[in-house]
């Protein structure tokens, strides 16, 4: 029936809480894998100790195929972990307020964190931004999806704009389009061939990621 929302699958967790109060995890949706979480971290008390978005990249998480690897998250908490050592934190759905993990037993890394005040290090904790064409390794749900909203020629355009900035011309629309119809090249497979040619390596660029709300292959 158009329009029925899928019923919410949460899954998710609480690994650790930072020596600086950024807890850390993972959460999402598998009824609904191309929604980024809003999550919100609580005391047992009810009491919020912190919100934000499931969105940030991690390879084990690809592995796995959750949410092709881009809903984990980094929380700054009001409280640091001193303050809440043998407390129980429960991650919650922020929309509806679904429970989707609660623990008592979460780590505190025995690790020093790296500054952020250069722009590299910026770009780096940026998940809007990708650091490397290998964090789409997991999209592959996704590209499929794009296709078949939109078609296969509609992907190859897609990907030639998305990292040459340009669209093909007719021989090579014609070329990578049949490339994909016989699986010779997955979709991935053809980003992969576009990055290691002379345009794109000509004129690197910052390319949007999954968590970015302009991603082209989400439209």
């Amino acid at each position: 029936m158009a329009g029925v929302i899928p019923a919410s699958m949460f899954r998710g967790r609480i690994d650790s809480v930072t020596k600086k109060g950024f807890a850390e995890g993972w959460a999402c949706d598998d009824a609904r894998p191309d929604l980024a979480l809003i999550v919100s971290i609580h005391r047992d008390d009810g009491a919020e100790l912190g919100r934000g978005i499931a969105w940030a990249f991690r390879k084990d998480l690809a592995d796995h195929g959750l949410r092709h690897g881009w809903c984990a998250f980094r929380l700054r908490l009001s409280e640091g972990p001193d303050a809440l050592r043998g407390t129980r934190l429960i991650l919650r759905d922020a929309a509806s307020g679904a429970q989707i993990h609660a623990s008592d037993s979460w780590r505190v890394p025995d690790v020093t964190e790296a500054p952020c005040t250069t722009l590299p290090q910026v770009v780096a904790q940026d998940p809007t931004v990708l650091r490397g064409l290998h964090q789409l390794a997991g999209c592959g749900a996704l590209f499929a999806a794009f296709i078949a909203r939109h078609g296969t020629a509609e992907f190859v355009r897609a990907a030639h704009g998305y990292l040459l900035g340009r669209a093909p011309d007719h021989a090579t629309l014609e070329s990578h389009e049949g490339l994909l119809r016989m699986g010779a090249v997955t979709p991935f497979g053809l980003l992969m061939l576009l990055a290691e040619t002379e345009a794109f390596r000509a004129s690197p660029r910052l390319l949007p990621s999954p968590a970015a709300p302009g991603f082209v292959f989400t439209r």
